[in-house]
């Protein structure tokens, strides 16, 4: 035993125990190292099932709540839909109104022209009547 304190090592451990007790130690330790990497292994796939099912949880309430937020949407835009269809039934449309109103330029034009010459016919009639 004083050789395994000596030597370092697989090659000590060979030169000390001979090469079939040291595959043997090799082996068993390679197994427990294989075992422990294992057990490793199912708790990273447990964690990975964990959060994948997490994850399908949170985007399904997600989606839930959108679908929800769509449908109160939906809802206010038909609402605002109708507002809409009632306001064009009820009231002109902007091509209507200017159609309809399209030579009000001109009669505001001969209207304050008329305004102008105003006085000078109030002035034209008191002549006449003054003669």
């Amino acid at each position: 035993m004083e050789v395994l304190g000596v030597s370092s090592g697989i090659a000590g451990l060979i030169s000390a125990l001979g090469i079939i007790p040291t595959l043997i130690i090799i082996s068993i330790a390679g197994f427990f190292f294989f075992r422990e990497i294992k057990k490793a292994l199912t708790i990273v796939e447990e964690s990975v099932k964990a959060r994948t099912t997490s994850l399908a949880n949170q985007l399904s309430v997600l989606k839930e709540e959108s679908d929800a937020n769509d449908e109160k949407i939906m809802a206010i835009l038909k609402e605002h839909e109708k507002e809409i269809r009632a306001i064009e039934t009820t009231f002109l449309t902007r091509e209507q109104h200017y159609r309809d109103f399209e030579n009000w330029k001109s009669e505001m034009q001969e209207l304050r022209a008329e305004v102008r010459n105003l006085p000078i016919t109030i002035l034209n009639m008191i002549k006449e009547n003054s003669r």
